[in-house]
Parts: structure tokens; sequence; C-alpha cells
């Protein structure tokens, strides 16, 4: 299958349940990405103090049964057990300064840290 198709197999894939600071696949959409075993998804997670929700979004990325991903959370400067939560996971971790946080910086440095061809971010409504 070559890079369109993967692309267009992506689009298709619409049954995102949204949780508070992630994305997560529905038993179908992890299904569907069983197909595509070539591509790796590289899961962006930025965080400052999150405690409250890291631990919930991270069990339920790592319940899929799709596995070809990477988790890279961008902590810039979690005073709380953010990182200890995180920790936990098979995650990698960037830190940065809080003086040197912006959205578009911290996504773009998990990006880059990242080996996955493809990427999803966490989404706040």
């Amino acid at each position: 299958m070559d890079a369109r198709k993967y692309r267009q197999n992506f689009k298709k894939i619409k049954n995102i349940v949204e949780t508070r600071h992630c994305l997560v696949c529905t038993q179908d959409v992890a299904e569907n990405l069983n197909m595509i075993k070539s591509i790796q998804v590289g899961i962006i997670i930025r965080t400052k103090n999150e405690e409250k929700w890291i631990g919930k979004c991270l069990e339920k990325i790592f319940e899929q049964t799709y596995r070809n991903f990477e988790v890279i959370i961008v902590d810039s400067g979690s005073t709380d057990k953010t990182l200890s939560i995180a920790e936990k996971f098979p995650v990698k971790i960037i830190k940065i300064k809080p003086e040197e946080f912006s959205y578009p910086y911290a996504l773009n440095l998990g990006c880059k840290n990242s080996v996955a061809e493809y990427m999803a971010r966490e989404w706040n409504k």
C-alpha cells in the first residue's frame, strides 16, 4: 500500500473518542489500524501539572489493540506528580522550561523527537 492509500485509510477513521487531554481510538478504529501495521504513529502530549488526567489518558492509549505507536510527552515544568505518573508507562519524556513553552514549540519539539511517520496530538475542546 502506498503513502496516499495510507492517508486515505486514516481519513476514513472517524470513531475517535475524546478524553480531557488525548485522543483515544475505539475498538473499531484499532481494528482498522491493524490493517496498516507498517505505519507507526507518534502521539504527542503536552503537559504541565496534569496529574489529574495523565494517568487515565495513558491507560486508555496503552489499552489499544493497535500497538505500532510511540508516546512522547513534552512537559513544561510540572511541579505535581505528572512526570512520576507518566514514567510508569513506556513513554518518551522531553522536559522544557516553563518560559520556553508555547503550544507550537512543544508540538514541534515532540514531532522532532519522534520516529513515527504520522503524528497525533492531544485535543482540548
